[in-house]
């Protein structure tokens, strides 16, 4: 996705291709409106398990 910038990719891929074309931590990055490899940090910190992220 050329032109996107690590904000709007996500965003753009949930608009676009749903939530199932994408990855956890990408929805995340969707939602919270962050970089995707904050994103990816984040769900590292919680074992890449969104139960343990809810808590």
């Amino acid at each position: 996705m050329k032109g996107f910038n690590q904000l709007s990719e996500p965003k753009e891929m949930l608009y676009n291709q749903g939530k199932s074309a994408m990855t956890d931590y990408q929805i995340i990055a969707a939602i919270a409106k962050i970089p995707v490899d904050k994103a990816r940090e984040i769900l590292a910190l919680a074992d890449y398990r969104l139960s343990e992220l809810a808590r």
